[in-house]
């Protein structure tokens, strides 16, 4: 299956974590992806009294603005929450074909011996792939290192791989999704 994917970054997301992801998910899935800047989100989406993103908005919102026959990845400068939920690394719609990414928490609790990008590029990826999973039609995964295991936390995300399980990347092969082997734990 040939993909069409698009990233974009809202909030002005920095340039350089953009090009290194569009870099990252093009080599995971075989997909020339060109990242851009899109703007600011319109505050209409702001929860002033939590002073977070509603990601299920904000989904709809991205999926009008860009959405259509490509997927679309929204790396968004911010916090964001869902449903009773009170944060999320991000969110996915395996119908609108749209994924989102907040960066706040990925910043957050950078721990000894790594450089702050790092991790944060680190997490992000983790992210990314994560919702792409999602997109593509996976669920959460028991598996604790599976990019696809629920992060709970970012201690969550810092303890699970970037790469897809086996099982994962089975059924995301078997959807005609095209994966490099070195996305596979």
């Amino acid at each position: 299956m040939a993909l069409s994917l698009r990233i974009i970054g809202l909030n002005e997301v920095d340039n350089q974590a953009l090009i290194d992801i569009a870099e990252f998910v093009g080599a995971a899935f075989n997909v020339r992806v060109k990242p851009s800047q899109a703007g600011l989100v319109p505050r209409e989406f702001v929860d002033v009294l939590r002073n977070q993103y509603r990601a299920e908005d904000l989904l709809r919102w991205v999926y009008s603005r860009w959405g259509g026959e490509e997927i679309v990845l929204a790396v968004i400068e911010g916090d964001g929450y869902a449903g009773s939920l009170n944060f999320v690394f991000g969110v996915a719609s395996p119908l609108l074909r749209v994924a989102l990414v907040f960066t706040s928490r990925l910043k957050l609790w950078i721990k000894g011996g790594v450089s702050p990008e790092q991790l944060f590029a680190e997490r992000l990826r983790k992210e990314v792939m994560h919702e792409l999973g999602h997109v593509f039609g996976l669920g959460h995964c028991s598996n604790p290192y599976c990019v696809m295991f629920f992060s709970n936390s970012i201690f969550d995300t810092d303890r699970k791989s970037w790469r897809y399980c086996s099982v994962c990347a089975s059924k995301l092969r078997s959807s005609g999704i095209s994966l490099s082997d070195e996305f596979i734990l």
